[in-house]
């Protein structure tokens, strides 16, 4: 065993070493040894340290055009020179907003495509994966509170917020995550989570971390010929968000689960109805765990499927090694079964933002972390959410729960996925309008009027149809950005107040 610091890069060094020969990734017809992966990783950190970063530096990391096994290497050779990454999609690498964030960062580099920064640009290789080896070299220790990779919060109503995790925080964050999470040695492990976001890499790098198989998914594949990927590669861990899970329930049979084998089902990142749950325990895995968490702290609870069905709208119980509260306005716990903040703390929670308001800042408090969900822990400790803080909105002097317009259409014979958001109004304050993607036929009037016969004056005013939600890696539906495109659907007719 590794006598280094604990972190899950020197977890993978240790299964190199004792299982140089096992499967580390499947990428297509791409087969990587854990001694192939060791190499690859060692060759791509000599790289980096001749492109002159050095330890504790970040750089920005833009890899989605590279195949998912030199996306692995590329973290693995990062974390072994010492340096922090920020995952970035190509059109956040573009924007203004991504270039700010590399600047405040100090960033000394961008790893992947050429970027809108003009940061020195290091293009990874496949020649890392030659057969050519290098000698055998000790990496130099790296303290625990070094910065492993720079994460963000979820930007689901606003800009993200960035933090740094540390190696130390990243392993508490594995260990913490229960006995029903806990990838293992003989697990073939597929993320449905493409490795340009963090989330992705980290599920590749806790399968590595455990000796385990990464089987790597083309982020444009159907979600039929991911059946088919998880039967032919033996997949028995399978990782998503919700969002995944609707599109492999419109390929899935109406009579019998597609993935009866699977050991795990994991999904997180948002909140699923009961419709969904009971159609992906009884068509796609019964299996299923769900997993409710923050960027900030990582896992927090989780739930069985008998467990979700048992206990409508719950999220779960406690996992190992992490504390929930339910707090009033002014921080203080409130009784079971009543509604407050959710506040958590565990030793993979974050300190603090590396840039935010004092009002960020404030969400940060002895070790605690204010998730801005708002929620109910009842007598048994199961977590109920009940929204965000944030997600209330002001209609002429009424407060109305987004959650709570959701609800109103889920079960709606029409509609695949739902989202409630919030334009402003000078004379109402907040409008409220909910986004529909379609599975059937509905008019906007007929779904108006079945929120109208469910919520009367609390009913949204408008319907925004849309093809798909835009979320964020996780899952989580990104509302800012609904709103920006319902403003310029709006922008060619008078708004109707």
């Amino acid at each position: 065993m590794s006598r280094q610091p604990p972190s899950l890069l020197n977890m993978f060094l240790d299964r190199a070493r004792e299982t140089p020969e096992a499967l580390a990734i499947v990428d297509g017809p791409v087969l990587v040894s854990y001694r192939a992966l060791e190499a690859a990783s060692r060759r791509a950190a000599q790289q980096f340290r001749a492109q002159g970063w050095q330890v504790g530096q970040t750089v920005g990391l833009l890899g989605q055009r590279y195949p998912a096994a030199l996306q692995v290497i590329v973290m693995l050779g990062l974390e072994r020179a010492g340096v922090a990454y920020l995952p970035l999609t190509e059109r956040e690498a573009a924007a203004e907003s991504g270039v700010a964030l590399l600047r405040h960062l100090g960033a000394v580099g961008m790893v992947g495509d050429t970027s809108g920064t003009d940061l020195p640009v290091l293009a990874p290789d496949m020649v890392w994966l030659s057969a050519d080896d290098l000698p055998p070299a000790a990496d130099a220790p790296l303290p625990g509170d070094l910065p492993c990779f720079v994460g963000r919060s979820s930007g689901t109503t606003g800009e993200p917020k960035a933090f740094a995790v540390t190696h130390a925080q990243d392993v508490a964050r594995m260990l913490s995550q229960g006995e029903a999470l806990m990838m293992r040695r003989q697990d073939r492990v597929m993320s449905l989570t493409g490795f340009g976001f963090v989330t992705g890499l980290s599920y590749a790098k806790r399968c590595l971390a455990a000796g385990g198989t990464v089987v790597a998914r083309p982020q444009a594949e159907a979600a039929e010929a991911a059946f088919d990927r998880i039967d032919r590669y033996a997949v028995n861990y399978v990782c998503g968000t919700p969002s995944h899970l609707h599109s492999m329930l419109d390929a899935a049979p109406p009579d019998a689960p597609r993935l009866p084998g699977l050991r795990v089902l994991r999904v997180g990142g948002a909140v699923l109805s009961q419709g969904a749950i009971t159609g992906i325990l009884g068509r796609i895995s019964p299996s299923l765990v769900y997993n409710y968490g923050c960027n900030e702290a990582g896992g927090l609870t989780s739930a069985t499927g008998a467990m979700l069905l048992a206990h409508p709208g719950t999220v779960g119980s406690v996992i190992p090694g992490m504390q929930v509260e339910v707090r009033d306005a002014a921080g203080a716990p409130v009784a079971a079964g009543q509604p407050g903040r959710v506040w958590v703390r565990g030793a993979g929670t974050v300190t603090r933002y590396l840039h935010g308001t004092d009002a960020d800042q404030a969400r940060f408090v002895a070790g605690w972390y204010d998730t801005s969900d708002i929620g109910v822990l009842d007598a048994a400790g199961l977590l109920f959410l009940r929204g965000r803080a944030d997600d209330m909105l002001n209609y002429s002097g009424m407060l109305l729960s987004l959650r709570d317009l959701e609800l109103a259409f889920e079960d709606h014979h029409a509609v695949a996925e739902v989202a409630a958001f919030a334009l402003p109004s000078e004379r109402h304050q907040d409008l409220p309008l909910v986004a529909v993607v379609l599975k059937g036929e509905a008019t906007t009037e007929a779904l108006l009027a079945h929120g109208r016969a469910r919520l009367g004056v609390r009913a949204p005013v408008a319907i925004f149809l849309t093809r798909d939600l835009p979320r964020n890696g996780m899952g989580k539906v990104l509302r800012h950005e609904l709103a920006a495109q319902a403003r310029a659907a709006m922008t060619a007719r008078p708004r109707q107040e």
